[in-house]
């Protein structure tokens, strides 16, 4: 008998206006379900973190 491969991955997709959204990708036991983080980046000010690339994730 075969082994059951499950699998979890952090993804995220870009929203209609843009933005990225993470998610879940969840394949288990041979069904695949995706689980939306109610997550967006969030890009701190070069004042507050002193670098311009800095990204933060907040409900």
């Amino acid at each position: 008998m075969g082994q059951s491969k499950e699998r979890i991955k952090l993804r995220k997709r870009k929203t209609p206006s843009g933005m990225e959204s993470l998610y879940l990708d969840i394949y288990l036991n041979g069904q695949r379900s995706y689980e939306y983080l109610k997550l967006v980046p969030c890009t701190l000010s070069p004042k507050s973190t002193g670098r311009t690339d800095r990204r933060i994730w907040k409900r």
